[in-house]
């Protein structure tokens, strides 16, 4: 595909997947990053780990500007997405299973 992606968008949630998603397990895993064309020119991204996941008040608290916190990685991230094309991050994630962080952008 030939389609331009803001710079700082999926870098960052790669080495998120590494750093918070693998790294904090010993047993390592992997990340999946993946590109689709779909319906109406859209196109969806998808970066997935199988590492540590992380709990539904965590999940809730990386996108949330209200609580004070040290990492503002993922909210940046998303606040970004939101300014360039009205939509937000969707993040899915399990303890011990692993963690998806998703968005789609118009082409």
């Amino acid at each position: 595909m030939d389609i331009g992606i803001p710079s700082l968008i999926q870098q960052p949630l790669v080495e998120n997947a590494i750093r918070h998603g693998l790294m904090s397990s010993l047993r390592g895993g992997t990340v999946i990053v993946s590109i689709k064309k779909g319906a109406n020119a859209i196109v969806s991204f998808t970066v997935e780990d199988n590492g540590c996941g992380m709990s539904e008040t965590k999940r809730e608290e990386i996108l949330n500007p209200a609580v004070n916190k040290k990492g503002v990685g993922l909210w940046n991230i998303s606040q970004r997405i939101k300014l360039l094309y009205g939509n937000s991050l969707h993040i899915e994630s399990a303890e011990g299973i692993g963690t998806k962080v998703c968005f789609d952008i118009p082409t």
